[in-house]
């Protein structure tokens, strides 16, 4: 009798489904194969890590010396400063006495001049000389004279009416009433630059009112005057007459 063996071929189960829930499951547990993929990945990187680090190390750099010129020593001049010690004062040797008297003393001679106008040389002596007393006095001196400065020049001044530069005064009328008439000269002394600087009566009228207005017509409007070489003085004239 021949034993006949029989294989019975099982499948292997299949997921066991657990109702509507299975395919969450299977989406949210992670995959046999996706893990190994992710260990390999880990690896390599880990790896490549430390063969980049070793890369680094191995360039080691080369630092150039740089060789600096050598410093060139100053030598110092050592100058002596000698200072020459001032010379000795002189000695001086105290002469006796008795060697100065023996010294002959020098001759003087004295001449004495006579009191001969005929005389009119002159004689050479040694010594002082004597002269009379009227002789030897100085001649008196003669005071200053002073320089007497040059009297400014005097001109006529002609009046020009009733306007221009030097115009004839109005006769007030008051004096007319009160009788008041005559002739008055007016001096008018005047720069070099042409200012007038004082203005004063020279002849009066015989009323002081009549002066005083001349006087202040000509001050407030003669005022023209032109340059000179020196100061001046201007002589105006002014008759006021009553007429009857």
């Amino acid at each position: 009798m021949n034993a006949s063996t029989t294989h019975s071929s099982q499948t292997p189960p299949g997921p066991v489904e657990i109702g509507s829930q299975s395919d969450l499951v299977q989406f949210c547990l992670p995959d046999a194969a996706q893990d190994e993929a992710r260990r390999y990945a880990w690896t390599i990187s880990v790896t490549l890590l430390f063969l980049a680090i070793g890369g680094v190390g191995c360039n080691e750099r080369v630092l150039a010396l740089r060789v600096l010129s050598p410093i060139e020593e100053q030598v110092m001049e050592h100058i002596e400063i000698t200072q020459t010690p001032p010379p000795p004062p002189a000695e001086t040797t105290d002469e006796p006495e008795d060697s100065k008297q023996d010294e002959p003393e020098a001759p003087s001679f004295v001449a004495v001049t006579l009191d001969t106008p005929n005389i009119n040389f002159s004689v050479p002596t040694v010594g002082g000389i004597l002269v009379s007393a009227d002789r030897a006095t100085a001649p008196p001196m003669r005071p200053p004279v002073a320089k007497k400065e040059a009297a400014p020049a005097t001109f006529n001044l002609q009046l020009t009416g009733s306007d221009g530069d030097y115009p004839a005064p109005p006769f007030p009328q008051d004096f007319v009433r009160r009788g008041i008439q005559g002739t008055v000269i007016v001096r008018i002394h005047v720069d070099p630059e042409g200012r007038k600087q004082e203005v004063e009566v020279e002849q009066t009228s015989g009323y002081s009112q009549l002066d005083d207005h001349i006087k202040l017509w000509v001050s407030k409007y003669y005022v023209r005057f032109n340059r000179a070489d020196g100061p001046r003085i201007y002589r105006a004239m002014f008759t006021f007459k009553i007429d009857k």
